[in-house]
């Protein structure tokens, strides 16, 4: 998380940009309770579902460190943000599925 932190505020996030991006972490857990409740019952292939979810968290996380390579930097801020909360919703999405 350190390490990240400093990554971001590098490529130019502020503190405040810090925590937003803290707080869309919190928000995409939203994400675990939709899934729950509307989504598990439909999915046939559950393990499938986890796997590549559980992928594409892994892909969008990983990817911030790219960043600096293909985004311009008047928008790399949001694109920090942009990954962050897409992976994390990822994530969300496959953990009740899991049990």
């Amino acid at each position: 998380m350190a390490v990240f932190v400093g990554f971001a505020l590098w490529l130019g996030a502020s503190e405040s940009n810090i925590a937003h991006f803290m707080s869309v972490g919190s928000f995409s857990s939203l994400a675990q309770l939709l899934s729950s409740s509307l989504l598990i019952s439909r999915i046939k292939r559950k393990k499938a579902f986890v796997v590549w979810t559980g992928c594409l968290f892994v892909l969008l996380r990983f990817s911030v460190v790219l960043i600096p390579l293909v985004v311009a930097p008047s928008l790399r801020v949001p694109a920090i943000a942009l990954l962050v909360g897409v992976g994390l919703g990822c994530w969300h999405l496959g953990a009740p599925v899991n049990t």
